[in-house]
């Protein structure tokens, strides 16, 4: 064994042994568990070098299930990616909001190839409806409206309705993405896209909003905010009244 390798060795049985309470603090200086509501690609990447760092240097079993579900997330931003370039775009112009000097930029671009990380978790407010639009591109599946995007042509009753609870178990937040558009019509949510979507059954729309009764029930269109079922017969010619009748029972019983 050489001495780097033997230094390093001793280094990792120090660290194992320490006390727990003294570890714990250790990680929650270098990792915050508290997942970020914008999923960027440099977001989750960097997300996932740091615990696969950590777990190498504390073998903690704890680090183990956050890796397992950052690997999930990087999976599926990866799948379902229809926003996602345009997404990673429009959180980087919110940093230049409050970075019109690149300072910051310039700053953790130096020491890190994921700067904007740094900056996003730092510095960015948070708000719920700038979160990630993975949602809205999922219940787009199967909907030729004008102006809607997805990377799935059609939706799939198990895989698709898997991810969405999968997803949600991870970053419920994006329920709250008001990311979509359709013609006219913008802010649309992932609850607002399950409704335009003919593709997408009432059960799937009654379970979103059973499990997430403050979703935003409204969208904009032409510049004037109005209740989504208001709006379904226009929106959707195509859409039976029977499935209208069902959303608005749904909408009146959450």
């Amino acid at each position: 064994m050489s001495k780097m390798e033997s230094k390093l060795s001793l280094k990792q049985n120090f660290l194992s042994n320490l006390p727990d309470e003294i570890e714990q603090h250790i990680q929650s200086y270098l990792y915050n568990q508290e997942i970020s509501l914008y999923l960027t690609s440099d977001y989750v990447k960097y997300r996932g070098y740091l615990l696969r760092n950590l777990y190498l240097i504390f073998r903690h079993s704890c680090i183990k299930p956050l890796l397992h579900n950052v690997n999930k997330l990087l999976h599926f931003i990866s799948k379902y990616n229809a926003y996602q370039p345009d997404y990673d775009i429009f959180i980087q112009c919110k940093i230049r909001d409050i970075d019109k000097d690149c300072s910051l930029e310039n700053k953790y671009k130096k020491s890190d190839e994921y700067h904007y990380y740094m900056i996003e978790c730092k510095y960015l407010k948070p708000k719920k409806q700038h979160s990630s639009p993975i949602l809205i591109d999922i219940l787009n599946s199967g909907n030729y409206l004008p102006c809607s995007q997805s990377t799935m042509k059609y939706f799939d009753n198990i895989i698709e309705n898997k991810a969405i609870w999968e997803i949600l178990k991870l970053f419920p937040d994006c329920i709250h993405s008001d990311y979509g558009i359709l013609r006219c019509r913008y802010y649309i949510t992932p609850l607002a896209a399950a409704c335009y979507n003919n593709s997408i059954s009432v059960t799937i729309i009654e379970q979103i909003l059973k499990a997430y009764p403050d979703c935003d029930r409204t969208i904009v269109m032409n510049g004037h905010r109005i209740s989504i079922v208001d709006d379904i017969a226009e929106a959707n010619a195509a859409d039976v009244s029977h499935r209208i009748t069902e959303m608005k029972k749904i909408f009146n019983k959450y």
